[in-house]
This record gives structure tokens, sequence and C-alpha cells, in this order.
């Protein structure tokens, strides 16, 4: 989970559309991810780390997480639990509901 925070904050688009579930890549691309992307994350320049995790709740396969990042000023977007589910033996972001 931590590489999907720190491949958004190094703004590696692609690879942040690589590590989210199908349901959060359906019915876009990764450019258009991209794109949309940047623009959540304009303005900011931070590269925050990941400090704390919190497990939330689990099931067979999946988890809602909770990170705390360093940067206090870091996008909102990124705040609160998080679902994450177990995809072909990785950790994929599924939080796109």
């Amino acid at each position: 989970m931590s590489s999907y925070y720190t491949a958004v904050f190094d703004r590696e688009y692609e690879r942040v559309f690589g590590l989210r579930s199908p349901v959060c890549t359906k019915g876009t691309t990764a450019a258009q991810f991209g794109d949309d992307l940047r623009s959540l994350l304009s303005g900011y320049d931070g590269r925050p780390s990941v400090t704390a995790v919190r497990l939330v709740a689990r099931a067979p396969g999946s988890a809602v997480i909770e990170s705390t990042l360093s940067d206090d000023k870091a996008p909102r977007f990124l705040a609160g639990p998080r679902k994450w589910t177990r995809i072909e033996g990785q950790w994929r972001f599924d939080n796109c509901v």
C-alpha cells in the first residue's frame, strides 16, 4: 500500500493506474486517469510517506486500511479508510465505487 502512495506523490501515474483494481480502472484509460490525478495534485508538490497504517476491517481477499501520511497538507482525497483487494497475489487499491 505504501508503494501506491509513493507512486502517487512521485507522479508515476501509469504505475498508480496499474496498482488499482479492475473496478477502479474500468471505463478509463491510464492517460485519462493520469490527467485526472495530475489535476487533483495540482498546487501540491510534497512527497509525504505513510507513517501509520490501521486495519479497519477485513474479509477474505480484502481489507479496509486507514493510512496516515507524514504531511497534513497532503490532498484530502487520500484521507480516510480505503478498500484494498488482493488480486493475483498483489494488493490493489479498490476504493472506487
